[in-house]
């Protein structure tokens, strides 16, 4: 039911799984994923904090299950939950995802300049990151660093520029840039081939 995306349905089977076994913690976490794959963070966090608290325990031991519970966190604008709760994911297991998860809610939580400065950490550490050059463009950007953005795209290596430039994301980055720079030929340009990608 999940992979044929019937949430509802998923959440009365997993309903249903409880009323036998209140403590399955696999029915418990497909609650929360099935409630934030419809969209409704709110009963999601709801059915997390219903948890048992052994299950909640394993759950929150479990990097990936963290991630999703951020999202829903700051879904829900808690963000300072949602920086705890990736700040423990990564204890756990630190990768490229969960770190860029991260530096995205600082942006959200309005602390630009460490957003920028974790987007610049991963785009040193991992420079054919597509996410992490759009998320570094765009924090530049809003901390009113066009200039250095615009250098930071020309000196982009050669071997992800042929990829994200198929980007939309990266492609809105680089037209607020040029926007903000009073290069409106170029900004208009970039517009264009969004349109174009989104087209296709």
């Amino acid at each position: 039911m999940m992979s044929a995306q019937r949430y509802n349905s998923a959440v009365r089977s997993y309903r249903a799984a409880l009323a036998q076994e209140p403590d399955n913690a696999d029915a418990w976490r497909g609650i929360v994923a099935a409630e934030h794959l419809a969209g409704r963070d709110g009963e999601a966090l709801r059915a997390f904090k219903q948890m048992p608290s052994t299950v909640s325990s394993s759950a929150q031991a479990d990097a990936d299950f963290l991630s999703m519970l951020a999202g829903i966190y700051q879904s829900q604008s808690q963000i300072e939950a949602a920086r705890s709760v990736l700040q423990r994911a990564i204890r756990i297991r630190s990768s490229l995802a969960l770190r860029l998860q991260l530096a995205s809610v600082e942006m959200a939580s309005g602390d630009t300049k460490y957003a920028t400065e974790l987007y610049q950490q991963l785009t040193d550490e991992h420079p054919n990151s597509k996410d992490a050059w759009t998320g570094y463009i765009q924090a530049l950007h809003a901390t009113g660093r066009d200039r250095e953005a615009l250098r930071q795209i020309e000196q982009m290596p050669e071997d992800i520029t042929s990829d994200i430039e198929n980007d939309p994301n990266y492609l809105q980055a680089v037209a607020s840039v040029y926007t903000a720079m009073g290069d409106t030929r170029r900004a208009l340009a970039m517009i264009d081939r969004i349109d174009t990608i989104y087209s296709q």
